[in-house]
């Protein structure tokens, strides 16, 4: 598995409780596979190079959540 976290800003401290929340609750979802409406999901694959040469080809489950402040990514091999 691969989570991919990327914050489109930073965080200030008044309003720091509500995104730990938010970020908690991402994390739970991702944990345990319980996945609201808040995501989307698709099947897609990913080519994967080693040593420069060979090329390896995965069949992943690619899950997204995305708001105004942070955009999630997790790739779960099927």
């Amino acid at each position: 598995m691969i989570i991919i976290v990327e914050f489109s800003h930073n965080s200030y401290y008044d309003n720091f409780d509500k995104e730990y929340m938010l970020l908690n609750n991402l994390e739970n979802s991702f944990n345990t596979n319980t996945y609201n409406k808040n995501f989307s999901s698709t099947n897609t694959t990913i080519k994967i190079i080693k040593n420069d040469i060979q090329e390896d080809f995965i069949s992943v489950k690619e899950i997204n959540y995305e708001d105004n402040n942070i955009k999630l990514t997790k790739y779960e091999m099927q």
